[in-house]
């Protein structure tokens, strides 16, 4: 893994367990966002969607999340694809998951990298 990966993932990491972690134990599908600035985690954006249930907005879970061996091998994922990925400087991050119906492993498992590329105004 290049250099500025192998510490980005550490630092998603600690975000994920910081900032996400209701979330990914709640629910059985999301999106997790981060935004990366010289190769650096700079935000996160966790969500909380309301929804309207019996005549009232309730926080919408979805089933029971992830267990902690879906936690392990969401970050074995993560670091898959991160060591095979050139370094990443700039750019927007999106995990998206989705567990099988017996929580066993994930159904559905994407990173999108968005990159920025900044050009200088001579």
């Amino acid at each position: 893994m290049s250099g500025n990966n192998k510490e980005l993932l550490e630092q998603i990491k600690a975000k994920v367990i910081e900032e996400y972690h209701d979330e990914i134990t709640n629910n059985s599908k999301g999106e997790l966002k981060f935004f990366i600035r010289n190769a650096r985690v700079q935000r996160t954006f966790p969500e909380e969607e309301y929804v309207y249930k019996d005549k009232q907005m309730v926080l919408e879970r979805t089933e029971k999340g992830m267990t902690p061996k879906n936690i392990e091998n969401f970050f074995k994922l993560i670091e898959n694809v991160l060591s095979r990925s050139s370094p990443i400087e700039y750019c927007y991050l999106y995990i998206n998951y989705a567990l099988n119906s017996s929580r066993t492993d994930f159904s559905d498992f994407r990173i999108k990298v968005k990159r920025e590329v900044h050009y200088s105004n001579n």
